[in-house]
């Protein structure tokens, strides 16, 4: 998904063995883009500088019980991972994520 504070849409082609263009994926602000392995490595070094991974979160009660809408569908919201997102740019650029204090502690 395109980050919220970045001007869309964003546009990144995918390309073949040949360098021919295969398909033009874009993003706009809040709206998640499913894409396929090839497609994520045409667009890898883009996360965390335009664009940022997501997932759907379901709305649960105070029970923990999903939340429905009118039509009885679990209500389910778009979420930034910026974390992952940042892990992955650091991975891809060989860059070590520093470890909290609190990761190796035990309870």
């Amino acid at each position: 998904m395109l980050k919220p504070n970045r001007p869309g849409p964003f546009r990144r082609s995918v390309r073949n063995e040949k360098d021919e263009v295969v398909k033009t994926l874009t993003f706009e602000r809040g709206e998640p883009v499913p894409v396929n392995k090839e497609q994520f490595e045409a667009i890898q070094r883009d996360i965390n500088g335009a664009l940022v991974l997501c997932h759907y979160e379901t709305r649960v009660d105070d029970e923990g019980k999903p939340l429905k809408d009118a039509d009885g569908k679990p209500i389910r919201v778009l979420r930034p991972d910026y974390k992952e997102s940042e892990a992955l740019f650091n991975e891809l650029r060989g860059i070590e994520t520093p470890v909290s204090e609190d990761a190796d502690s035990e309870e």
